[in-house]
């Protein structure tokens, strides 16, 4: 069974926030949802190396904007699992 990632159309707007959430909690230049880059790397390390040994459609960035994602008010990122 294989991951597919689902397109959701959404608001620039929306798309840009998102972004700088992701790049200032990668870098560590924010920490306004709780939890950092190292929070999120802890949980999720097991899954997140197995994806960069082997190339996989759903890497850890996508990992990553997802799990931010679900910390910010507007869930703009669908994953659908088939």
């Amino acid at each position: 069974m294989g991951m597919y990632i689902k397109h959701v159309k959404f608001g620039y707007n929306s798309a840009t926030q998102l972004a700088s959430h992701v790049i200032e909690l990668f870098y560590g230049l924010g920490n306004s949802f709780g939890f950092s880059f190292d929070e999120f790397w802890k949980e999720n390390q097991e899954e997140l190396i197995k994806k960069m040994i082997k190339p996989h459609k759903d890497t850890a960035l996508h990992s990553f904007i997802r799990y931010v994602d679900s910390f910010v008010d507007n869930d703009i990122y669908e994953v659908s699992v088939k």
